[in-house]
């Protein structure tokens, strides 16, 4: 007779090991996604509100630039050399201040401060002399061609005999200064001095100055690059806090109040306001998806898209990358179209736009600033080689951010730009009649971000960790089941056989 123990433990182990397979496959994510959600959710008080509120890692700003090896030879018509010179780290240290709160909405403003890395970007020094575009006179000049329509001669004539006194008796469009001059501490427009030209030419200037070039008390312009974004904020934003859509999380809902901008054209969707900060992202990825960045810097929202599956400090990553497509010509991708100003003057396609690889930035940034990827990386041909000395490579120059799936968690990431601005002849201006024509890089900016080990630590600890306690308890449980499944079969089929040779050895005795 079958042991009715054998039966028992038989059943009780396939009852186990059948319930721990089903609470690991239906009950155990839903309580993982749960616990995830309500984790990243920005709710006061919490840890990931603290994270978001004052951002733990500092942002790597490392900046090259273009040093100009002849500018001589460039002032005479030949094609320019450079070389880069770099990185020059800084640190901006971001916070997020005057937070309102209202429903699943945050706003709030996020201050911003630069702190020079001198262990980082040894051996050089913000001190280091290097040879550039001298921007301020290249942009005003450009700007007052624009602007002189049928007063053409006269307007670019009164700049001309001002640029000697205002630019301080310039030999070249190039200019020798420091890394902390041009960024920060400022290049100088001396509109200080008496006369009636440099009055004319200045106020003139004053009108179309963009934020990178303010006025002082004293009268003088002061250009850097970036001292506007120093100890200060970028706007004030709205974003969906993931209170009750976490898919949502991070979603910039308005930008100064605005679900749009005002810079580019109104046919398309350049204008939209899509995507996060760059900072913050939905958990829950999935293969072959893609995020949206928007950038105050560039002034439009960026596409990046789903590339592969890698890796950072052990945990599985999925990496994203921005494609050809974000300043393709609308030649090439006929949605870019509405981002062709048609204001710079250089070297165009047929339909008036810039080619590959180049977008104009002068709505954005109030001057005829072009936008690139650095080293023209993915950009045409006719800019890669109008200078010497670029070497576009794609794992040093592309966009690129890798997050971890389940989470949604930043690892780390790189926005790269560069900023130029066309080389050229300007009718009436002196300095510039033996130019050639050619798009110029100035510098570089990788405005990184990479996952401390403290920090890599505590998300190990927070939802990894729990993940093996919990795959190792449930497949404890599992395994636990199918041997008592294993030992009461056994069990069955060796009472089963006892007691089928029982009644034969009584037969044959």
């Amino acid at each position: 007779m079958v042991s009715c123990v054998a039966i028992v433990i038989t059943v009780i182990g396939a009852v186990i090991a059948v319930a721990g397979g089903l609470v690991g496959y239906l009950v155990i994510p839903d309580i993982i996604d749960e616990r995830v959600e309500e984790s990243v959710k920005l709710v006061e008080g919490s840890d990931a509100f603290e994270r978001w509120q004052n951002v733990p890692v500092p942002v790597l700003y490392k900046i090259y630039f273009f040093n100009v090896s002849n500018p001589d030879d460039v002032q005479n018509g030949l094609q320019p050399i450079v070389e880069e010179i770099g990185p020059y780290v800084y640190k901006q240290y971001r916070t997020k201040i005057n937070i309102a709160a209202a429903d699943d909405v945050l706003s709030y403003y996020q201050h911003q401060l630069y702190e020079f890395d001198e262990e980082a970007s040894a051996p050089l020094t913000e001190y280091d002399d290097i040879t550039v575009v001298n921007l301020p006179l290249m942009s005003i000049a450009t700007v007052a061609e624009y602007n002189s329509g049928s007063a053409l001669l006269s307007q670019l004539t009164l700049l001309n005999s001002a640029i000697s006194t205002i630019f301080q008796s310039p030999t070249s469009v190039f200019l020798t200064t420091t890394p902390r001059d041009f960024l920060f501490d400022g290049v100088y427009v001396y509109c200080n001095s008496t006369g009636i030209i440099n009055s004319l030419v200045c106020n003139q200037i004053e009108n179309y100055a963009p934020v990178t070039m303010p006025r002082l008390s004293d009268g003088r312009f002061k250009f850097s690059l970036l001292s506007h974004k120093n100890d200060t904020n970028d706007g004030y934003y709205s974003i969906n806090s993931g209170l009750n859509d976490v898919s949502q999380l991070g979603e910039i809902l308005a930008w100064e109040n605005s679900s749009v901008l005002d810079t580019w054209g109104e046919d398309g969707t350049c204008n939209d306001i899509v995507g996060c900060d760059a900072s913050l992202y939905p958990p829950f990825r999935t293969q072959g998806s893609s995020v949206n960045i928007f950038s105050t810097d560039i002034c439009r929202s960026v596409r990046v898209d789903f590339s592969e599956v890698s890796s950072f400090s052990g945990i599985e990553s999925y990496k994203y990358e921005v494609g050809k497509d974000m300043l393709s010509s609308p030649l090439t991708n006929p949605e870019n179209q509405c981002f062709c100003l048609n204001r710079t003057q250089g070297i165009r396609g047929t339909d008036g736009c810039l080619l590959d690889g180049a977008m104009e930035l002068w709505d954005c940034q109030g001057a005829p600033v072009v936008l690139s990827h650095p080293h023209f990386y993915l950009a045409d041909e006719s800019y890669q080689n109008g200078v010497d000395g670029l070497s576009p490579n794609r794992s040093l120059h592309e966009i690129f951010l890798e997050l971890e799936p389940i989470t949604g968690t930043l690892l780390r990431g790189s926005k790269r730009v560069q900023f130029n601005i066309f080389l050229r002849p300007i009718s009436r201006i002196s300095l510039t009649t033996n130019l050639p024509t050619t798009l110029m890089p100035i510098v570089w900016i990788d405005e990184s971000v990479e996952l401390t080990d403290e920090l890599i630590d505590e998300l190990n600890a927070s939802l990894f960790d729990v993940l093996d306690l919990v795959n190792t308890i449930l497949w404890g449980v599992i395994a636990g089941g199918a041997v008592l499944f294993v030992i009461g079969f056994v069990w069955m089929l060796i009472s089963c056989c006892r007691s089928r040779s029982a009644p034969a050895n009584k037969v044959g005795s």
